[in-house]
């Protein structure tokens, strides 16, 4: 990102997957991304892995592999209980980009982390709208209100592992442009200001791209910064199912116009047949 003064334009972006140094999953026929789930090098059994489409698990070895097309350029790791994934930034390490086309073979590694999370806290958030707005700016109201006040409560919870989960909305697509201020400028404020816990994210309609007409065009820039728009896990006994019911229509929306962001209220046979499987 180019910053001067205030202003600020995004000239582009690198991604980095860092596999685990001398493990090389051996390839197999039809799977276009493969790799190992781990604890500390050695490999985990019967942990689950998903593109979004597919669901597989890890073999002995902790390797597992998927015939993925790729749809959504990502695979995420189905956190099992009594674990969890290194955080890095607020961020929980459960998902990595795709880097490569659909069909070139990418190896994708995931390392859980031993946790007591049968007894945990989770916090909820909802609806920040954060938008580079009102004096003083939303993000200062923010920075200055609700993390106080979340870390505040995060000291104050019962004894155990504490988590977030932020409900939708934490940005405001109609003023991504104008404002300058879109879900990366989201995700690098929670780094700024120190976001004090593990956060995991669920899609509000605010959160689609107000330039793109279609749901899946709309969901790109959320799935580039914050990972899947539906995904599940588990912290101890709880078992967490994150679902994305916005379908993203956006009438007249096109490059340089935000369009009407209307949208119906539905969740995708995609994910239906996804939490079915």
């Amino acid at each position: 990102t180019l910053q001067r003064g205030a202003e600020e334009q995004a000239l582009g972006s690198a991604k980095l997957n860092l596999s685990l140094g001398g493990v090389t999953v051996p390839d197999k026929e039809g799977a276009t991304i493969k790799g190992i789930v781990h604890l500390a090098g050695q490999g985990i059994a019967d942990v689950l892995v998903s593109d979004g489409d597919l669901i597989t698990k890890t073999d002995a070895n902790g390797f597992y592999w998927l015939n993925s097309e790729k749809r959504n350029e990502l695979a995420f790791v189905i956190l099992p209980a009594g674990y969890d994934v290194p955080t890095v930034k607020a961020m929980p390490q459960f998902w990595q980009p795709c880097t490569l086309d659909a069909n070139t073979v990418e190896q994708l590694d995931f390392q859980l982390l031993r946790a007591d999370n049968d007894s945990h806290t989770m916090l909820v958030a909802t609806d920040m709208h954060l938008a580079n707005r009102n004096t003083p700016k939303d993000y200062v109201q923010f920075a200055d209100g609700f993390v106080k006040e979340l870390t505040s409560a995060y000291n104050s919870a019962a004894p155990g592992k504490v988590y977030c989960l932020n409900l939708g909305d934490f940005s405001w697509d109609g003023y991504w442009y104008d404002n300058k201020f879109t879900i990366p400028t989201y995700k690098r404020l929670l780094q700024e200001v120190q976001y004090p816990l593990p956060v995991f994210h669920l899609m509000g309609n605010h959160d689609n791209d107000p330039y793109v007409t279609g749901d899946e065009a709309g969901q790109v820039p959320y799935r580039l910064s914050l990972g899947p728009n539906y995904y599940s896990f588990d912290l101890g006994e709880a078992h967490f199912v994150v679902l994305d019911d916005i379908d993203w229509i956006n009438t007249g929306g096109a490059q340089g116009i935000v369009g009407a962001r209307d949208y119906n209220r539905l969740v995708s046979l995609q994910q239906m047949e996804w939490l079915a499987a």
